[in-house]
């Protein structure tokens, strides 16, 4: 039983969720960061409008981190819970 065990453990895939945070963050301020590079070179379109609805799918998954964060804090089992999907928008 106990071999078993290391193996079920060993097949298990380890994910580095920080990681995976810090590649989305640096994706997202790259992706900031073109935005403001092409609207001050092509001044003609407008980047404002996609910016603004970036920002509002970020403070909408912000909250629905906070909020899952404060439900673990107060002993709530969020493993059980469905992962966050763009469906909820």
């Amino acid at each position: 039983m106990f071999l078993e065990r290391l193996d079920d453990e060993a097949n298990e895939e380890t994910i580095d969720i920080r990681a995976i945070r810090l590649d989305a963050d640096k994706a997202l301020t790259s992706f900031f960061n073109a935005i403001e590079f092409c609207s001050e070179e092509y001044e003609e379109l407008d980047y404002v409008i996609p910016a603004k609805a970036m920002n509002e799918v970020i403070d909408h998954y912000k909250a629905q981190l906070k909020a899952r964060v404060t439900r673990r804090n107060e002993g709530k089992d969020v493993s059980t819970e469905d992962p966050i999907t763009g469906a909820a928008i």
